[in-house]
């Protein structure tokens, strides 16, 4: 049935996804149609329609990492290694360390894992304090980060490899609810991005950032042995990716700054960029010049823990 679009091969790439190549302008291309159709479907529905089907896009995203929890951080991946592949063939040696019942299962490893601490991962817990909360700050940071780890993870689209073609879809369906959930709550009208809540948001991001790489580092020295012992050889764990990531951003910073957490302030500039092209086509770009006082006013009553602001109220919330 997926013949065309993966390989039976445990020695090989199951996905065949290229860059550039017809299968991935097809992913693009349904993505895009799906959205646009949400769009003129739910655009003239009530506010409580409109709850539903963020709401119910978020289930999708979420019952997608709980099968991803199920498959990969319980016993039924190893019995899914015995059925499907009796051949033996073991492409992934570390996979028992997942695996609660094995006497080689690590729990520094499974604790990365079964809590989602990707960038991506981390959406399932924004979600909700992006749907609920009235405060356009954290509807602003939500919109930001999910719009460009999403984005990010579908154009520099990974290959699995493993040999079942539902993975492909957990990856996938995850990826167009996080890209499609900020975008239509926008595109219909319940939140508008504004330039003067970037520098508080870029701020956020860094200090989440920087508990990410406390955790990473309190979790590798107290639970996992082998970052102990084969530091430069052997895998970590690495909350949001702030000692090294595996994906191909990340990698090359670490190549130009090979400094845990610090490398990851090569990606700032990236990143200021990226979500002024979000928010280009919802705010006037004169508006920016409001961010640095707005910023400011927010350090001011952060610090005094006062709301006093010649700002409207909603910008110090």
């Amino acid at each position: 049935m997926f013949d065309w679009l993966f390989t039976p091969d445990w020695n090989s790439p199951i996905l065949n996804v290229k860059w550039f190549g017809l299968t991935y302008f097809i992913l693009i291309l349904l993505m895009a149609v799906a959205i646009v159709g949400l769009y003129f479907l739910f655009r003239h529905k009530t506010q409580k329609t409109k709850m539903i089907l963020f709401w119910g896009l978020f289930g999708v995203a979420f019952l997608s990492k709980l099968w991803n929890l199920i498959f990969w951080y319980t016993p039924l991946s190893a019995v899914y290694q015995e059925v499907a592949n009796p051949a033996g063939v073991q492409l992934f040696p570390n996979y028992l360390l997942l695996d609660p019942s094995s006497e080689h299962f690590n729990i520094a490893r499974w604790i990365n894992g079964a809590f989602p601490w990707s960038l991506c991962g981390l959406n399932l817990y924004f979600i909700p304090i992006y749907l609920i909360s009235k405060k356009p700050f954290w509807k602003q940071f939500g919109f930001t980060t999910m719009m460009i780890g999403a984005v990010l993870g579908i154009v520099l689209s990974v290959s699995f490899h493993w040999p079942n073609p539902w993975i492909f879809f957990d990856y996938y369906l995850n990826h167009f609810a996080f890209l499609a959930i900020p975008l239509l709550i926008v595109l219909l009208g319940e939140f508008k991005p504004r330039y003067r809540l970037m520098g508080k948001s870029f701020f956020t991001l860094i200090g989440l950032l920087l508990v990410a790489f406390l955790i990473s580092m309190v979790l590798n020295w107290t639970l996992n042995p082998e970052y102990r012992s084969l530091r430069d050889n052997d895998w970590y764990f690495s909350s949001l990716w702030t000692i090294k990531g595996d994906t191909v951003p990340f990698n090359l910073l670490w190549n130009i700054l090979p400094v845990p957490f610090v490398y990851l302030f090569l990606l700032l500039p990236v990143v200021g960029i990226l979500w002024f092209l979000v928010i280009l086509p919802f705010d006037k770009v004169s508006n920016l010049k409001y961010l640095w006082s707005d910023f400011k006013t927010w350090g001011y009553n952060l610090f005094h823990r006062e709301k006093r602001s010649y700002l409207p109220e909603d910008i110090t919330k």
